[in-house]
């Protein structure tokens, strides 16, 4: 692959950059999912500013998993072409864990002060199926 038509910047570059930002962009393993590396973080944020692309661009490009303040969480670069989201998902840990309530999710809480606790979901779309914290947006034509 070339590096400078993908993120617009050169290899050395690249590292020249990670080297001055590594110690902001560290982060731990939890419990439930292993930490995206620093290059892994610059390659993202550099593919995202080269092209101009939406969250939901990269997200297809790269299988990420964004909390409420936009920060990536979980990544998942790739996989051959002939192997489905949704199956890529289920046999990932994090698919795993989330199907077997190991994640260590929130406990539920209530939309509005009177109602119902309902459960800490995850959005995705068609490729994967309806579970208890994993939902899809209805679809755009009924």
């Amino acid at each position: 692959m070339n590096v400078f038509s993908y993120y617009r910047v050169t290899r050395v570059q690249f590292y020249d950059l990670l080297s001055l930002i590594i110690g902001d962009i560290t982060k731990q393993d939890t419990n439930y999912r292993k930490d995206i590396t620093q290059k892994e973080r610059l390659a993202i944020c550099l593919r995202f500013l080269a092209t101009g692309d939406s969250f939901i661009t990269t997200e297809y490009n790269y299988r990420v998993v964004v909390d409420a303040n936009k920060r990536f969480i979980i990544i998942d670069v790739g996989s051959m072409g002939r192997f489905s989201d949704g199956g890529i998902f289920a046999d990932s840990t994090f698919g795993y864990k989330l199907q077997n309530g190991h994640l260590n999710l929130p406990n539920h809480k209530p939309l509005t002060p009177d109602g119902d606790p309902t459960p800490f979901v995850f959005i995705g779309y068609q490729a994967f199926p309806l579970q208890k914290h994993f939902m899809r947006p209805y679809p755009r034509s009924v």
